[in-house]
């Protein structure tokens, strides 16, 4: 996701989903012998911080997808999921996740 997110000199939080997919996809298939376990791993990873206390709740809260949410975050760097993590999603990205509310990918879990 770092060498994704680094990929135009935006800020991230100006990237629409779509953007951001593509920027994954473009390392995903150089780095990863499968490019879909690239996309694997951001669900992966967007599942362990949904188990974040009160992330589900605030998220719903602003009738978000939680899901979509932890994507972006995801997305946005490892040093934000820790954030997350450490302080808690509305301490940390209060109501600006409201534009994230659509997913970067669907991915099927099964």
């Amino acid at each position: 996701m770092w060498l994704a997110s680094r990929t135009k000199p935006t800020p991230t939080t100006t990237w629409s989903n779509e953007e951001k997919a593509e920027a994954i996809m473009a390392y995903a298939e150089d780095l990863y012998a499968d490019p879909t376990l690239c996309l694997r791993h951001l669900v992966w990873t967007a599942d362990r911080l949904r188990k974040v206390e009160g992330f589900d709740a605030y998220c719903s809260r602003l009738g978000l997808n939680p899901d979509c949410v932890a994507q972006h975050i995801v997305f946005d760097g490892y040093y934000n999921v820790q954030a997350v993590i450490k302080l808690g999603v509305e301490e940390v990205y209060g109501a600006y996740i409201a534009m994230f509310s659509l997913p970067i990918v669907t991915f099927d879990r099964e």
